[in-house]
Protein backbone atom coordinates (compact mmCIF):
# COMPACT_ATOMS: atom_id res chain seq x y z
CA UNK A 1 0.00 0.00 0.00
CA UNK A 2 2.30 2.95 -1.49
CA UNK A 3 -0.17 5.92 -0.22
CA UNK A 4 -0.35 4.14 3.15
CA UNK A 5 1.60 4.51 7.06
CA UNK A 6 1.41 0.73 7.81
CA UNK A 7 1.09 -0.04 11.46
CA UNK A 8 1.72 -3.70 12.02
CA UNK A 9 1.16 -5.48 15.30
CA UNK A 10 2.97 -9.03 15.57
CA UNK A 11 1.48 -11.30 18.22
CA UNK A 12 1.00 -15.13 19.31
CA UNK A 13 -2.23 -16.70 19.99
CA UNK A 14 -0.66 -18.09 23.14
CA UNK A 15 0.47 -14.83 24.27
CA UNK A 16 -1.17 -13.45 27.41
CA UNK A 17 0.22 -9.75 26.58
CA UNK A 18 -0.71 -10.10 23.29
CA UNK A 19 -4.60 -11.21 24.14
CA UNK A 20 -4.41 -7.90 26.35
CA UNK A 21 -3.34 -5.82 23.70
CA UNK A 22 -5.90 -6.80 21.06
CA UNK A 23 -9.32 -5.06 21.98
CA UNK A 24 -7.01 -2.07 22.74
CA UNK A 25 -5.12 -2.23 19.53
CA UNK A 26 -8.28 -2.84 17.61
CA UNK A 27 -9.53 0.53 19.32
CA UNK A 28 -7.07 2.12 18.37
CA UNK A 29 -7.49 0.94 14.64
CA UNK A 30 -11.03 2.48 14.81
CA UNK A 31 -10.71 5.69 16.67
CA UNK A 32 -12.64 8.39 14.72
CA UNK A 33 -9.12 10.58 14.67
CA UNK A 34 -7.17 8.37 12.48
CA UNK A 35 -10.23 7.67 9.95
CA UNK A 36 -9.37 9.88 7.31
CA UNK A 37 -5.57 9.65 8.06
CA UNK A 38 -3.85 7.56 5.65
CA UNK A 39 -3.27 4.19 8.10
CA UNK A 40 -3.35 0.92 7.35
CA UNK A 41 -3.27 -1.11 10.77
CA UNK A 42 -2.14 -4.80 10.59
CA UNK A 43 -1.61 -8.40 12.46
CA UNK A 44 0.41 -10.85 11.76
CA UNK A 45 0.60 -13.80 14.53
CA UNK A 46 4.01 -15.63 15.09
CA UNK A 47 2.57 -18.82 14.42
CA UNK A 48 3.79 -21.35 11.44
CA UNK A 49 6.05 -17.84 10.58
CA UNK A 50 8.46 -17.47 13.49
CA UNK A 51 11.71 -17.64 10.94
CA UNK A 52 10.26 -14.61 9.01
CA UNK A 53 8.76 -12.72 12.20
CA UNK A 54 12.34 -12.41 13.36
CA UNK A 55 14.26 -11.50 9.95
CA UNK A 56 12.05 -8.76 10.70
CA UNK A 57 13.65 -7.38 13.54
CA UNK A 58 10.98 -8.55 15.82
CA UNK A 59 12.87 -9.50 19.71
CA UNK A 60 9.76 -9.67 22.10
CA UNK A 61 5.78 -10.03 21.56
CA UNK A 62 3.82 -8.40 21.48
CA UNK A 63 5.44 -5.96 19.23
CA UNK A 64 4.49 -3.31 16.67
CA UNK A 65 6.39 -2.04 13.53
CA UNK A 66 5.04 1.24 12.02
CA UNK A 67 6.28 1.33 7.70
CA UNK A 68 6.41 4.51 5.70
CA UNK A 69 6.31 4.36 1.72
CA UNK A 70 9.69 6.80 1.74
CA UNK A 71 11.33 5.65 4.65
CA UNK A 72 10.21 1.57 5.21
CA UNK A 73 10.67 0.74 8.43
CA UNK A 74 10.41 3.60 10.96
CA UNK A 75 9.42 2.03 14.39
CA UNK A 76 10.08 -1.05 15.61
CA UNK A 77 9.33 -1.89 19.73
CA UNK A 78 7.54 -4.07 21.66
CA UNK A 79 4.12 -2.96 22.71
CA UNK A 80 2.05 -4.42 25.76
CA UNK A 81 -1.29 -3.19 26.74
CA UNK A 82 0.06 -0.57 29.08
CA UNK A 83 2.29 0.80 26.38
CA UNK A 84 -1.15 2.14 24.19
CA UNK A 85 0.09 5.44 25.07
CA UNK A 86 3.48 5.42 24.02
CA UNK A 87 1.84 3.48 20.39
CA UNK A 88 -0.55 7.22 20.01
CA UNK A 89 2.47 9.13 20.20
CA UNK A 90 4.22 7.23 17.84
CA UNK A 91 1.57 7.39 15.10
CA UNK A 92 1.27 10.66 16.23
CA UNK A 93 5.02 11.65 15.32
CA UNK A 94 5.02 9.36 12.17
CA UNK A 95 1.50 10.74 10.71
CA UNK A 96 3.18 14.65 11.58
CA UNK A 97 6.47 13.66 9.80
CA UNK A 98 4.58 12.01 6.42
CA UNK A 99 1.22 13.13 6.17
CA UNK A 100 0.38 16.60 4.50
CA UNK A 101 -1.63 18.59 6.93
CA UNK A 102 -3.43 20.13 4.30
CA UNK A 103 -4.14 17.00 2.02
CA UNK A 104 -4.07 14.34 4.58
CA UNK A 105 -2.24 12.48 2.02
CA UNK A 106 1.40 11.35 2.81
CA UNK A 107 4.19 13.99 1.47
CA UNK A 108 5.86 12.66 -1.70
CA UNK A 109 9.03 13.39 -0.50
Amino acid sequence: HPGKIIITKFFAPWCRSCKGLEPKFVAVSKDEKYSNLPLLFAQMTVQDSKDYIKSLGILALPSVQIYTKTEGLVENFPCGPSKIPMLKNKIAQVVNSNVDANTLQLKLV
